[in-house]
């Protein structure tokens, strides 16, 4: 089987030729095939220049054909039009004689086709609307898990059947080196390789990858934004400096002035992720408040492993533990909701029902003592995405409960501007805070400790 491929400008006479022979070599020959690529004018030279430096080429006029020699092959390369009538000639002999009017009129021809082609698909690009999602910090550990599952994962932004994927890495946050050591190349060659393997997940809903290095180009039309970590840290104590702070700050001020008002904000982060986030709504006045939300699933998830060991039960049979406070310095566990389930303790409750923690009196001391203990385990990027992902589904998922840092205005005279980590409840692609909750002395206490504790941006 002959594999040809010929390329060239779309109003080139001599690519009409071409095309003109290769047609009729495909006529007469049952193994002769072609592949024609026309391209614009005004896009040919820089095409022709890519092409023939990623293979290793010298050509300098239209067309440009070669042979195709398999997948993973970079081709044969045959040269131009007298190039290929002298094989065509030689090998299977074939010639053609075409009067100059006739090769002007089949390349306006070819003109034409192509343009109305190509308008075509504009079109069609036009009326497509993606949901545009933006990853910050997208060389993160955390990234690679979090695109595959909000790709291919339907419950996560349900109600969007196209999506554009944004990975941002910035290899000069405010004049300062970047902190994984990593220069502005070695950034750029791997954003290119992660942009390169989600395009090879081929998800359905995948509608582009683009990859962006600058702040001056984030989260433009944005209707989603994950910022995420540049890395994870050993130790959830590890602070963040003010120039972290600083760095929120200009996020901030950047999706005010290019995403869209109704954009949601998710913030994942093991270093003062309540302080981020006041930073960011501090200088986005424009978006909603409830837009903006912190996550505490990671914590959350932590603590149903550590009631499942003392169980010896499953950890998603431990459900509704919720988590009050500041997730990355003191917080306090709430079992008023938490129940066991699928757990032999003598009575066994029916169907979906649970037995309540509180009503379990071994556990009932130790979750007021040693559950209280702050987490000191490193969480690694595999649980971090999945807790990332459990806020994106309850988002679009009604009447789902779980722990989240969010705006606290007015709730139990707390400081404007405070961000902590409150049980809500999700509908309608917002949130509110629960309010069957016994909110005593402890959780209180927890929470006016964090508004002292926590800085003013």
């Amino acid at each position: 089987m002959a594999k040809f491929v010929l390329a060239g400008k779309a109003d080139c006479p001599y690519y009409a030729k071409a095309e003109y022979l290769a047609d009729k070599c495909q006529m007469c020959l049952p193994n002769f095939s072609v592949r024609k690529i026309p391209i614009l004018p005004e896009q040919w030279q820089d095409w022709l220049d890519q092409k023939c430096e990623s293979n290793s080429w010298t050509h300098a006029h239209s067309p440009l054909i070669w042979r195709d020699v398999g997948l993973g092959c970079r081709g044969l390369l045959l040269g131009g039009l007298t190039d290929f009538m002298e094989h065509c000639q030689t090998y299977y002999n074939i010639t053609v004689e075409i009067p100059s009017p006739l090769m002007e009129k089949i390349s306006q021809e070819n003109m034409a086709a192509f343009l109305d082609q190509h308008r075509e698909e504009q079109e069609q690009l036009s009326s497509i609307k993606p949901l545009h999602v933006w990853i910050c910090s997208a060389l993160s550990p955390v990234a690679p898990f979090l695109i595959s599952e909000l790709l291919l994962d339907p419950e996560v932004y349900p109600k969007s059947s196209v999506i554009s994927l944004h990975l941002l890495h910035l290899h000069l946050d405010l004049n300062e080196e970047n902190k994984q050591g990593l220069n502005s190349d070695q950034i750029l060659d791997q954003l290119t390789t992660l942009q390169m393997e989600t395009q090879d997940l081929a998800a359905p809903r995948l509608h582009q990858v683009s990859i962006h290095t600058s702040l001056h180009e984030a989260f433009t039309d944005a209707d989603q934004i994950l910022l995420l970590d540049d890395d994870l840290p050993q130790t959830p104590e590890e602070q963040s400096s003010l120039e972290d702070l600083e760095h929120y700050r200009q996020y901030g001020l950047r999706i005010q002035s290019s995403s869209r008002s109704e954009v949601r904000v998710v913030l994942f982060s093991l270093r003062s992720v309540n302080q981020k986030c006041a930073a960011l709504l501090q200088h986005c006045p424009s978006v909603n408040r409830k837009n903006f939300v912190t996550v505490a699933t990671h914590l959350e998830n932590h603590i149903r492993v550590r009631i499942a060991n003392k169980l010896q039960v499953r950890a998603q049979d431990v459900r509704g533990v919720l988590v009050w406070g500041d997730v990355c310095s003191s917080y306090f566990v709430d079992t008023q909701r938490a129940q066991i389930h699928h757990c032999d303790r003598g009575i066994t409750p029916p169907g979906d029902v649970g037995l309540p923690i509180p009503h379990l009196q071994e556990l009932r001391n130790w979750c007021e003592t040693e559950l209280q203990v702050p987490v000191t385990d490193h969480f690694g990027a595999l649980c971090s995405a999945y807790s990332v992902l459990c806020v994106l589904r309850a988002w679009d998922r009604p009447g789902t409960v779980l722990s989240a840092g969010v705006h606290c205005a007015g709730f139990l005279d707390l400081p404007d501007g405070l961000v902590l980590s409150v049980p809500v409840q999700f509908s309608d692609g917002s949130w509110t805070l629960l309010s069957d909750l016994n909110i005593h002395r402890r959780i209180r206490e927890t929470l006016l400790q964090c508004s002292k504790e926590l800085p003013q941006v």
